[in-house]
């Protein structure tokens, strides 16, 4: 990975790299330390109390990750309903 270094002529690639940072933070922890998962949700309630910068590329990074998890249940829900229309159609023939 490059270093992060603070370019004023590409802002939008530097935000990127944070946001980057911060799903891959969250993630990680999330999955292998949940102590730290708790101290980054904790330390995130405490800036949200006030006007920090840092605060948009951290909601930029929850929302998107929860996008990517709110896209993976559409399928499961999709087969799910099929499964369930297919069940009934199959009792309803066999009957």
């Amino acid at each position: 990975m490059t270093p992060l270094v603070v370019s004023t002529t590409n802002q939008a690639e530097y935000e990127h790299r944070i946001r980057r940072l911060i799903r891959s933070l969250c993630t990680k922890a999330r999955a292998n330390n949940r102590e730290e998962f708790d101290a980054w949700t904790e330390a995130v309630s405490a800036i949200r109390r006030e006007d920090h910068y840092l605060l948009v590329p951290i909601g930029a990074a929850e929302s998107s990750t929860l996008f990517g998890r709110r896209l993976l249940k559409l399928p499961a829900i999709a087969l799910a309903v099929a499964g369930a229309i297919l069940a009934i159609g199959f009792w309803v023939i066999t009957r």
